[in-house]
């Protein structure tokens, strides 16, 4: 009975080594394609949001990888924030492009992996790996979205030292009452949208345990 509980402990600790691994090699790939992609301009992967957005998952799921090795991890709530991070992103700019309502989105060549491919596979890595408890889901909820607004802040204030907003998306001349109300739509938005991630997040955990 012992010798079968120390197999089947040696099997869940060598998938387990072997999964942190891949969280390790998809974090330094997730890094190397945002290099890549701003090779000839490398000032604005700090600057873009889908720069941000793919060196911040690359980042996490590195160090989540290497945490793990030690059995401890990167904290859930962490993994929401970026998640729902990423994934704007990848609904933005899909979308924007889609439907011809902006044509400055680049899907071609390390921009394809920073704009979809980056974004679904860190979604995947979330939904599968991530415990999120009941009592957390509103509160994840509502913390998720501050990434996003601290990008949209400091949008603004690059608008105040430049003379215009990063992407464009919003006139240079519309009025701070209007920008605040833009904000306040943008948080509820965010908060719904992870809300959503984290109802599917459960869901899927839920059918694995079936």
């Amino acid at each position: 009975m012992e010798n079968n509980e120390k197999t089947s402990l040696l099997e869940k600790l060598n998938t387990r080594n072997k999964f942190n691994k891949w969280k390790i090699i998809i974090g330094f790939l997730f890094i190397a394609s945002v290099i890549y992609s701003y090779y000839s301009y490398k000032e604005w992967m700090f600057i873009e949001g889908t720069g941000i957005s793919n060196l911040l998952a690359g980042i996490i799921l590195i160090i989540d990888g290497i945490l793990l090795y030690k059995n401890k991890r990167v904290p859930i709530v962490i993994y929401q924030m970026e998640v729902g991070l990423i994934m704007t992103v990848y609904c933005v700019t899909t979308f924007l492009t889609a439907f011809n309502i902006v044509n400055f989105f680049n899907f071609q060549g390390g921009a394809m992996f920073l704009h979809s491919i980056n974004p679904l596979v860190f979604l995947m890595i979330y939904l599968l790996t991530t415990r999120i408890k009941e009592n957390c889901i509103i509160k994840y909820s509502i913390l998720a979205p501050i990434p996003f607004m601290i990008y949209l802040l400091f949008d603004f204030i690059w608008r105040q030292i430049n003379g215009y907003y990063l992407y464009g998306l919003i006139p240079n001349n519309t009025s701070i009452i209007l920008i605040m109300l833009i904000g306040v739509l943008a948080y509820i938005v965010e908060l719904l949208f992870n809300y959503g991630l984290i109802k599917l997040n459960l869901y899927i955990k839920t059918k694995i345990k079936d």
